[in-house]
C-alpha cells in the first residue's frame, strides 16, 4: 500500500511540475524553464520507478497468495483425512464394544 501511495504521490507531483513549467513558458521565464524541465525529467523517472516497484510487489503478492491457497488446500485435505481416519477408528472401537456386549444382552433376554 505504501508503494502504491508513493507512486501516486509521484504522479501528482509530476503533474504539478508540468503545470509549473507551463506557467513559466507563458510567463516567458527561460531562466527558470530549464530547471523546471530537469525537475520534470527527475519526477518522470520517479513515477516510472514507482510503477515498476508497484508492479513487482503486486506480482510477488499474487504469487504468495497462490502459494498460500495451495498450501491451505493441502493442509485442509490432510486435516480432513486425519479426522475421517479418527472417526473410522472410533467406530471400529464401538463395534468391538457392542460385539463384546452382545452375548450379555442375549443372555438377559
Amino acid at each position: 500500500m505504501k508503494c502504491w501511495q508513493k507512486w501516486q504521490d509521484a504522479q501528482v507531483t509530476l503533474q504539478k511540475k508540468r503545470e509549473a513549467e507551463a506557467k513559466l513558458q507563458l510567463a516567458n521565464r527561460p531562466d527558470k524553464l530549464q530547471q523546471a524541465k530537469d525537475d520534470i525529467k527527475e519526477w518522470e523517472k520517479k513515477v516510472q520507478q514507482g510503477e515498476k516497484d508497484f508492479e513487482q510487489i503486486s506480482k510477488t503478492i499474487r504469487e504468495e497468495v497462490q502459494r498460500f491457497e495451495g498450501e491451505r488446500v493441502k493442509d485442509f485435505k490432510t486435516v480432513i483425512i486425519k479426522y475421517l481416519e479418527s472417526l473410522v477408528q472410533t467406530q471400529q472401537q464401538l463395534i468391538k464394544y457392542w460385539e463384546a456386549f452382545l452375548p450379555e444382552a442375549k443372555s438377559i433376554a
